[in-house]
């Protein structure tokens, strides 16, 4: 079909549930435009078994549409094979555009290897300061009592933005420990 009516196509073949649908919507995808792309990206992250993790990791590895990675990265984030898709994650946290390195924070916070926890860790003092924003986010969710230190040590950053996620990952959890309100008040 062509393109302009893959949308309606799409739209009808996404309320069915028949174990055919996802790989057949896997085998056109790479013939189908940007646009169409878009959509089948987003449909397949929401259907998509385990099984399907080679077309995501092929999507994150060679695509370079900012809508098709987020959808990939919402997939990776939920395949529940945390140590086979780490490595991909990590490296669109760098990526150009934001929305993606968004999308790739949010699948790493939920990923949580141990790998991850340390990336995240050396972030803090990376020389970009949208990285540190990144690393001192991603701690405060994992745990603010867990990161107290590199937290503590976000506190004090150049940057007013790393400053400031730092302060809300640390008054994040109730109730806040002296141990917390103290770098957070000589702050202020």
């Amino acid at each position: 079909a062509p393109d302009q009516l893959m949308p309606v196509i799409l739209g009808a073949v996404s309320c069915l549930d028949h174990p055919a649908v996802t790989p057949l919507l896997i085998e056109i995808f790479p013939q189908r435009g940007r646009d169409v792309q878009r959509i089948l990206a987003t449909e397949l992250a929401g259907r998509a078994g385990r099984e399907h993790l080679p077309f995501f990791l092929d999507l994150v590895a060679s695509h370079k549409d900012g809508t098709v990675l987020r959808a990939a990265l919402l997939y990776l984030g939920r395949s529940g094979r945390p140590d086979e898709v780490e490595g991909p994650v990590l490296s669109l946290l760098a990526h150009p555009y934001v929305d993606v390195k968004e999308s790739a924070l949010e699948a790493a916070i939920v990923l949580r290897t141990p790998n991850i926890v340390r990336h995240f860790q050396e972030m803090i003092t990376h020389t970009d300061h949208i990285q540190r924003m990144m690393g001192a986010y991603a701690l405060g969710m994992f745990s603010a009592d867990e990161f107290l230190g590199p937290l503590t040590l976000a506190l004090t950053d150049e940057s007013p933005e790393v400053r400031k996620v730092a302060v809300e990952a640390l008054g994040r959890t109730c109730p806040i420990s002296p141990e917390r309100i103290e770098p957070i008040a000589a702050r202020l």
